[in-house]
Order: C-alpha cells, then sequence, then structure tokens
C-alpha cells in the first residue's frame, strides 16, 4: 500500500513482470489506487496470485515480454480485455546473488538494497496527474546511490 492516493480509478495499467518483485508491488499498488491492471509475466500461477483481490479489475496475461510477436498479442488482449490502455510499466530481474547483493548493499547511502514497495509509489507518482509536466526526468529511486560517492560505508 502506497502513503499517498492516487485517482487512477478510470485507468489501465500494463505492468510486466507482474508476478514477482517490483512489478508485483506495482500492480498491487496500482490495484490499491483503483486502476484496472494486467499483468504480464511467463508463470501464470503467479500472476493469478498477483490479482487474487482484483476481482473483474485484473488481467493475466501470460506471455514472454522478450519475444516481439507476444508484445503485440500482450497489448491487443489489454485493449480487447478492458478497452483502453493507459500505462504500461516494465522491469526486469535483478541479481538475487547474495554476494552480489550484499557487496552492493555496502554501497547504498541508506545501506540497504530497495525492496519492491520502495519502486511501487515513484511509479504511481509518475503515472499520476501531479507529474504531468514532468517529461524526460531521470528519477533515481536508488537510496540515495547515485549522489554517493560509491565508496563503502566504513
Amino acid at each position: 500500500m502506497t502513503t499517498n492516493r492516487y485517482a487512477f480509478d478510470d485507468k489501465v495499467a500494463l505492468v510486466t513482470g507482474g508476478g514477482s518483485g517490483i512489478g508485483q508491488a506495482v500492480a498491487r499498488a496500482f490495484l490499491d489506487n483503483g486502476a484496472k491492471v494486467a499483468v504480464v509475466g511467463r508463470r501464470k500461477e503467479r500472476l493469478d496470485a498477483t490479482l487474487a483481490e482484483a476481482g473483474d479489475r485484473g488481467l493475466a496475461v501470460q506471455a514472454d515480454v522478450a519475444d516481439p510477436a507476444h508484445a503485440t498479442r500482450i497489448v491487443d488482449d489489454v485493449v480487447a480485455h478492458f478497452g483502453r490502455l493507459d500505462f504500461t510499466e516494465t522491469t526486469a530481474p535483478m541479481s538475487d546473488d547474495a554476494a552480489v547483493l550484499d557487496a552492493f548493499a555496502n554501497r547504498i547511502a541508506l545501506g540497504r538494497p530497495g525492496e519492491p514497495e520502495d519502486i511501487a509509489p515513484a511509479v504511481l507518482f509518475l503515472a499520476s496527474d501531479d507529474a504531468r509536466y514532468v517529461t524526460g526526468a531521470f528519477l533515481a529511486v536508488d537510496g540515495g546511490t547515485t549522489a554517493s560517492t560509491g565508496q563503502p560505508h566504513l
């Protein structure tokens, strides 16, 4: 659940990687804020779990977004089901190697890797009317990493 409330009641979001991690957190945040949400991924059971409480506001689309033929079908399926598409959010998996994450976390200003729930509010803000004049900007949601020297914490 996000702290701020956004008015997405008449909006449709398409979230790739919606079966886990950041994609799942973003999909649930859009749902919590009233949007209709289509989640895309390769594992149907994970997509269904993300949408467990969505009712008719959710659509699970099993597909591989790396396959160009699937991309057109995904958008067509969403528009056919909901009648429109307002937002797309694409996530990519990150390393789950503990040694890599520990080394990286030691260079993050906040001292910990971000959680999917840390990313979702930024996505909702950028999709909201509050960001209507934000364009071509880079929003670093990285715990201060880009503002740090990159040196390990002592």
